[in-house]
């Protein structure tokens, strides 16, 4: 029996595990201590090795290189320096004949994602001089980066997670980070131990709700009509920072007459929530030095995405 060090296959996270190995077969996954996971692992990294010993789930598991030389012939196994030598020429066989933009790269964002991609676009950009490259995140994130590109030009997160658990408030809109990506849930409970205030803005009682300072169960599909309101109180009652908005950012009068009309005693009726408990949780997001949002995917990412991310910018907040 032999332990060998990994990175957690199921998400993004690049959690750090040891996987037990028996006789050439994974028969259990142990956490490894870990800058994102800190010596656990959530559900998904401890259990369901099993598909990769079961033929009926997925093929047997390469082992070594293979090449199908000519169409019609089997796969013939050969070593790390042929296979590498044979890619190479056909694709500069395929560049030279139909120029670089014939060839396209495409990465995972599981795992070790965001290593391996950065390396596969670097070979793409700078040695086969193309800019095709994708990555499956573009269509489960594309909302979401839309949104985000718009508002920081940039569609990436402002801070790490490890910034989690040192924020002084989270605000949590339509995010159940309990079920989907329960290492990030164990920072704000760290957060909430270090004495963080937290809000939540769900129409579930979901996890987070129950250890929160204030759950705003708004009705289903009024996301926008909440998010306006906030930055109308952050504007009405001059809850941000106007040094850091007038030297960073752009366009706060044409912003001021979007949310102008989305006073949250006017949209009560749309969002379910109380105007008092509206206000009462920009007064508390405002005043904390240290502030995170975290967003999920849903109907309106792309449009809560653009307003949330101005929210940092109001209150002087990026990357703190």
């Amino acid at each position: 029996m032999k332990k060998i060090a990994s990175v957690c296959p199921y998400c993004g996270a690049g959690c750090k595990l040891n996987l037990v190995v028996e006789n050439n077969r994974i028969i259990r996954a142990e956490a490894a201590d870990g800058v994102t996971n800190q010596g656990t692992l959530c559900l998904k990294g401890f259990y369901g090795w099993d598909f990769l010993n079961d033929t009926r789930l997925l093929t047997p598991r390469l082992t070594q290189p293979m090449i199908r030389y000519h169409k019609g012939e089997p796969f013939t196994p050969v070593t790390w320096d042929e296979a590498i030598r044979y890619t190479a020429n056909k694709l500069k066989n395929i560049k030279a004949q139909f120029g670089p933009r014939s060839i396209m790269t495409t990465g995972s964002s599981r795992g070790t994602g965001n290593e391996t991609n950065y390396v596969m676009q670097k070979f793409a950009r700078a040695v086969l001089h193309t800019n095709n490259v994708d990555c499956c995140a573009r269509v489960c994130h594309g909302p979401s980066v839309a949104g985000l590109q718009e508002t920081l030009g940039n569609g990436a997160m402002s801070n790490s997670i490890n910034d989690i658990e040192h924020s002084k408030c989270l605000l949590v809109f339509g995010y159940n980070c309990a079920d989907s990506h329960p290492i990030v849930a164990r920072r704000v409970l760290k957060a909430r131990e270090n004495g963080a205030k937290i809000i939540v803005c769900d129409p579930r009682r979901i996890e987070t709700a129950r250890i929160a300072d204030q759950h705003l169960q708004l009705k289903n599909g009024s996301n926008m009509a909440l998010v306006n309101a906030f930055g109308y109180v952050l504007l009405e009652e001059e809850l941000y920072d106007k040094n850091y908005v007038a030297r960073f950012t752009e366009g706060l009068e044409a912003y001021r007459q979007t949310v102008k009309e989305y006073a949250p005693e006017k949209v009560e009726h749309l969002t379910g929530i109380p105007a008092h408990d509206v206000r009462q949780a920009m007064r508390t997001f405002a005043a904390a030095p240290f502030r995170d949002r975290d967003v999920g995917n849903g109907r309106h990412t792309v449009w809560s995405g653009r307003r949330c991310g101005k929210r940092p910018f109001e209150s002087g907040a990026v990357n703190r």
